[in-house]
């Protein structure tokens, strides 16, 4: 049985590159490294999910847009994406969740 390293696929992706692009670039490596096609349910579709947080990617955003790619940045630390199916009308059982920044709140006199 392989060790769940054996699975990890690194990549060096550029910040403006799609989350739906760089989903497909994952598809392609895994099939080039594993001669194994993804086969999503129709119900569903992929999206990315930050290892260790509550966070989603999806859509035609560019990485540089979320906020963890912007603190990995900061930090120099590696990122940890998993790829996983949601259901394709997820927005009506909000999945994933949407967490909104507060506004600032002035400081005190």
């Amino acid at each position: 049985m392989k060790a769940e390293e054996d699975y990890v696929i690194r990549f060096k992706e550029s910040l403006v590159t799609s989350t739906k692009e760089f989903i497909k670039n994952i598809l392609r490596k895994v099939y080039e490294n594993y001669k194994m096609k993804i086969k999503v349910k129709s119900s569903c579709n992929l999206i990315l999910k930050a290892d260790g947080y509550r966070e989603y990617f999806e859509g035609n955003y560019q990485l540089l847009q979320y906020e963890r790619v912007r603190t990995c940045l900061r930090k120099n630390e590696p990122m940890k994406l998993i790829l996983t199916e949601i259901p394709k009308n997820y927005r009506d059982r909000r999945f994933p969740p949407i967490f909104k920044m507060p506004q600032e709140v002035p400081p005190a006199n």
